[in-house]
């Protein structure tokens, strides 16, 4: 059944991308209001429990319902995964939401505000705290961060991203709960653009 709808779901998704491209397409002139950009960077991730650190991957969209001029509001989601979790505790997570973005010329400095669920695997054969031993943990995250897009061509372009994150933990009583990772990325915009005869600010 599970491959039964995602066959459906693959036909609608091939049927739907070329008709939204032809309609953009009749219109050259016209003004495109939603705008699909995709990122994706290497992550260096200070995990704020016992000294840990992770270098993972992160991959991510932002979605743009309007434009004003010089600001543009988005909604993103994203997940970073680690490909080296070190040898003290690797981080997991997915966040989604708001952010802003200030254009100015080929420079887009942003803010955005997210959050989300993170999963925590304990390396070294877990944490034993009060008599439990803790192997993984799944936590509710919010994260407030920003960083600078730097435009190189119309769709490419290079990242910069600095995440400050809030984890909760079952270590009542110390100093790992809350933990608050910092998490930097260096990474690639694309901006893709549906409408040929649109060009970007």
């Amino acid at each position: 059944m599970k491959t039964s709808h995602l066959a459906k779901l693959a036909l609608v998704v091939a049927f739907a991308l070329p008709a939204s491209t032809t309609l953009a397409q009749t219109a050259p002139t016209a003004i495109q209001r939603l705008q699909v950009s995709a990122f994706g960077g290497l992550t260096g991730t200070y995990t704020n429990f016992l000294g840990g650190k992770n270098a993972g991957i992160t991959l991510g969209g932002d979605l743009t319902f309007m434009t004003v001029p010089h600001v543009k509001p988005s909604f993103e989601l994203r997940g970073t995964a680690p490909i080296d979790g070190g040898h003290v505790d690797s981080q997991l997570n997915f966040l989604l939401g708001p952010k802003v973005e200030y254009r100015y010329n080929r420079f887009h400095p942003y803010a955005d505000f997210l959050f989300g669920r993170g999963q925590i695997t304990y390396e070294n054969g877990g944490v034993l705290y009060n008599n439990t031993l803790y192997l993984k943990t799944t936590s509710f995250i919010y994260s407030l961060g920003g960083g600078l897009d730097y435009q190189l061509t119309d769709h490419w372009g290079a990242k910069f991203d600095y995440q400050f994150q809030h984890w909760d933990t079952p270590f009542v009583g110390t100093v790992y709960n809350p933990i608050h990772p910092k998490a930097i990325t260096l990474g690639v915009t694309y901006r893709f653009n549906f409408n040929r005869g649109y060009r970007r600010r």
